[in-house]
């Protein structure tokens, strides 16, 4: 693909600045650049480069090295590999996708918890005339969701969490999951609200 400047720098995940650095050093380039008209680089071929750059400090980093020292960085790696592959079945970490998924999850949990609130204020709000009332209930209400997502055991979708995931499955058990803020006879959890 045939890029300038600022394409090539956002390619790469890179400043202006480093690529005329990368200039500087060699890198290959299709047209340079003049006043009224654009740097032109093939990113194949700057890839390529940055490759065969990458190579090379590697090269020279390990040119000086003994063959104990190669050795030993050869077994701190590899021991670092597993000590990683451990943590990971251990969920102490995530992989990168794992994270997204569970994010993924725990919005959408959000989502179905504080979408459900007009719908359970509903009923409760019926014949309310006051707006402390009315503040007192919807109050309650987003409390009771914040408190039930903060009540989530560990992070959505892992052993830790209890399996039961009534928004998921329809959202009709979270009536019988959660504490009303307030009904009818009992009145609103916070204010005083008709009975």
């Amino acid at each position: 693909m045939k890029v300038n400047r600022a394409g090539l720098a956002d390619c790469f995940g890179v400043s202006l600045p480093t690529v005329d650095a990368w200039l500087r050093k060699g890198m290959p380039f299709d047209r340079r650049g003049a006043r009224g008209v654009d740097w032109q680089f093939d990113t194949a071929d700057v890839a390529k480069w940055r490759e065969e750059q990458v190579q090379a400090a590697v090269d020279d980093a390990l040119k000086d090295l003994s063959i104990d020292q190669l050795q030993k960085r050869k077994l701190m790696a590899e021991t670092s590999i597993l000590e990683r592959r451990d943590r990971l079945e251990a969920k102490e970490i995530f992989e990168g996708s794992d994270v997204e998924r569970l994010i993924a999850e725990a919005v959408g949990k959000c989502r179905t918890r504080f979408l459900a609130i007009p719908t359970d204020a509903a009923d409760l709000l019926v014949g309310m005339t006051s707006a402390a009332e009315v503040r007192a209930v919807l109050d309650r209400l987003v409390l009771d969701a914040l408190a039930e997502l903060a009540a989530m055991d560990g992070i959505a979708g892992t052993d830790q969490d209890d399996g039961d995931d009534g928004a998921e499955a329809g959202g009709d058990d979270r009536e019988a999951e959660r504490p009303k803020a307030g009904n009818r006879a009992g009145g609103p959890a916070k204010g005083g609200g008709k009975r």
